[in-house]
């Protein structure tokens, strides 16, 4: 996955149109901001759980492919690691302060 901050100019206009909608409803699930209450991971499997095409969707706007692409190439390897560096992005961090 890239980086947010490798992403420049006018794509990254473009991706942060795409990536909004679906941060911003995974953050406004009651369920997610309980379970940071508890710790990131119970949050993160919420979300994973309740939002799998916000999360598919965000991944391919940073990606900068299809939904499709996208959710043919995810697996249980490759799945953990994409989330981690998307949470340790400061863009990301600074969202959940």
């Amino acid at each position: 996955m890239r980086k947010l901050s490798e992403i420049k100019g006018e794509e990254a206009l473009d991706v942060l149109a795409e990536i909004l909608v679906p941060i911003v409803n995974i953050w406004e699930d009651e369920e997610v901001k309980e379970g940071f209450e508890k710790n990131v991971a119970t949050s993160v499997s919420i979300a994973i759980k309740n939002h799998r095409k916000e999360i598919i969707e965000i991944f391919a706007a940073i990606d900068g492919k299809t939904y499709e692409e996208e959710v043919n190439e995810i697996d249980l390897v490759s799945l953990p690691t994409s989330i981690i560096e998307l949470l340790n992005e400061p863009a990301i961090q600074s969202l959940f302060q």
